[in-house]
């Protein structure tokens, strides 16, 4: 008796390229994308990018990498100001 062969799953470029979200990208219009989002991304990424550019050459294949990882240090730094000079009212 033969077995049935075993189900292989096809290798990522051989699969439909991330049709679900695709789909939900595509589905929203050029005028009507999300403004707000992409006017926080560019807040940090422009910033980052600059910074990121100190260290390393804009055509070098890691600087994707290195803007990302400045940008989360930005986050983070934003995010430890906000916290630190939060004035609570004292609890009495």
């Amino acid at each position: 008796m033969r077995s049935a062969p075993a189900k292989v799953r096809p290798h990522f470029s051989e699969r439909e390229p991330c049709a679900t979200f695709c789909k939900l990208t595509l589905s929203v219009p050029a005028n009507e994308a999300r403004p707000v989002l992409t006017w926080l991304l560019r807040l940090i990424l422009i910033p980052s990018g600059v910074v990121a550019g100190w260290f390393v050459a804009k055509d070098a294949p890691n600087f994707g990498i290195v803007q990302a990882t400045v940008a989360l240090f930005l986050i983070v730094f934003v995010v430890a100001v906000i916290a630190l000079t939060n004035d609570r009212e004292e609890k009495r």
